[in-house]
């Protein structure tokens, strides 16, 4: 007889009735995967559950209901699965973060160049930024830009800052004006990196960035 060893269903072994059903559902399933439901019939279930076609008859009467039995049988077993499914299973490694940046002075909000936000996971930078997105004059509303940063690996992140671009000119040391950063401070141009964590504790952080518009740009290095 092939019989499931251990298998956990709606039937329980025990009884002569209760193996027997284990077994023509055991069998049944093996047939419907290996077969589909046309190429499967009452006998091959029969031969494979080592009992007479006519057991596998007075048990559930026809293929179909077979077919729906099995079906309910393993529905059962994933409804059990699922009962032991705990979130720590599977946890976030990833969340949502909401910046507020108040602009102190929107009307010297510059009509050439970029504004932009940046977020960068290695300061001094070394490449481009982990996050970065440009700002519009258009999105402030009341002295206040909202932005939602979606999907934002966890993990501590060493800069936030809000600049803008010089169009005119093509030297990354010396043009870009740093209008504000989250929880930090400008001095002499340039940004006072202050990290932050953002983690499971925490998937979804709100930031504020304080930001004065402006196009004071670094002194660029002497050529040579």
């Amino acid at each position: 007889m092939n019989v499931a060893s251990g298998r956990r269903g709606t039937y329980k072994p025990g009884r002569i009735r209760d193996r027997n059903l284990e077994s023509i559902i055991y069998a049944a399933e093996k047939e419907f995967v290996k077969n589909g439901f046309r190429g499967t019939t009452i006998q091959t279930i029969a031969d494979r559950a080592g009992l007479p076609k006519s057991n596998v008859h007075y048990y559930f009467g026809s293929k179909e209901k077979l077919y729906l039995a099995v079906l309910n049988d393993i529905m059962t077993i994933w409804n059990e699965q699922l009962g032991l499914i705990d979130d720590n299973d599977d946890p976030a490694t990833s969340g949502t973060l909401n910046i507020t940046v108040n602009v102190s002075n929107p009307e010297a909000w510059p009509s050439e160049g970029t504004v932009f936000m940046s977020m960068d996971s290695v300061w001094p930078p070394t490449g481009a930024p982990y996050k970065s997105t440009t700002l519009l004059s258009s999105q402030v509303q009341n002295g206040v830009i909202s932005v939602v940063f979606e999907d934002i690996e966890f993990n501590t992140y060493k800069l936030l800052s809000v600049s803008w671009r010089d169009p005119n000119n093509q030297n990354p040391a010396c043009n870009q004006a740093v209008w504000g950063t989250h929880s930090g401070s400008i001095q002499a141009f340039y940004a006072d990196a202050t990290p932050f964590v953002f983690d499971a504790n925490n998937s979804e952080l709100s930031l504020v960035i304080n930001a004065v518009a402006n196009t004071s740009t670094p002194p660029c290095p002497p050529a040579g």
